[in-house]
């Protein structure tokens, strides 16, 4: 059936979920392969901007989109930035927020905050020290980009998941901040055996929730 126009139920931004690519610098023992080994290769710039067309001249008008992009790890994606730029050629109001592991260097982010609205910053332990996320994080903040911190709680360094979440808390005011339980694999079901001690611990942690309006409602998977 041929698509004539997007039209989402309600009038808020279309949502596209998009991983253009499955390389990532990190390989967590709960992550699985098919989202790090690379073996998907990077979209290609001309590509992406036919499909970025495509769906902004078949959206029904007024609209914006949302892209929520990540991988693999989208900042190692080339295209990256001039593809944000396209799509915010098209609209300023068109959102783009990336899920990400954070490595790049504060001045990347800075030199990128027109490209990019939100961020959400998965936190692994051992791959960045919790200080340098801190002061990193919060100068992204401070330029203009939304972020929300997610300290994944892996249960073979659960206490030092722990110690970064609290140290996070205690050190990014202004910033959102969630624990998140781990599965055993990312592609499975089973989660992590926290038992009833560790989930309560999780459970106890204060979360910091800055008010946001971003929504998704009407998701197009690619």
């Amino acid at each position: 059936m041929k698509v004539v126009k997007f039209a989402p139920i309600q009038k808020q931004p279309i949502t596209i979920d998009w991983a253009p690519g499955n390389m990532c610098n990190f390989s967590c023992h709960y992550c699985d392969p098919m989202i790090n080994n690379g073996t998907a290769p990077w979209h290609e710039y001309e590509d992406c901007k036919r499909f970025v067309k495509y769906v902004w001249e078949h959206i029904e008008h007024p609209q914006t989109l949302n892209f929520n992009i990540h991988g693999g790890e989208p900042t190692l994606w080339p295209d990256l930035i001039p593809v944000c730029q396209y799509i915010k050629n098209l609209h300023s109001n068109n959102q783009i927020r990336l899920l990400t592991n954070g490595t790049r260097k504060t001045q990347w982010w800075i030199d990128n905050v027109e490209w990019i609205d939100r961020v959400i910053v998965s936190i692994h332990y051992g791959q960045s020290k919790k200080e340098q996320i801190a002061e990193k994080f919060n100068a992204v903040q401070y330029y203009g980009i939304d972020v929300s911190m997610h300290v994944m709680m892996d249960l073979l360094h659960f206490e030092k998941c722990m110690d970064t979440y609290q140290y996070l808390y205690d050190n990014c005011p202004n910033i959102e901040l969630l624990y998140k339980p781990v599965r055993v694999s990312i592609s499975g079901h089973e989660m992590q055996d926290y038992g009833e001690e560790r989930i309560k611990r999780m459970q106890s942690l204060r979360g910091r929730h800055p008010q946001r309006n971003y929504q998704d409602l009407s998701l197009i998977h690619i």
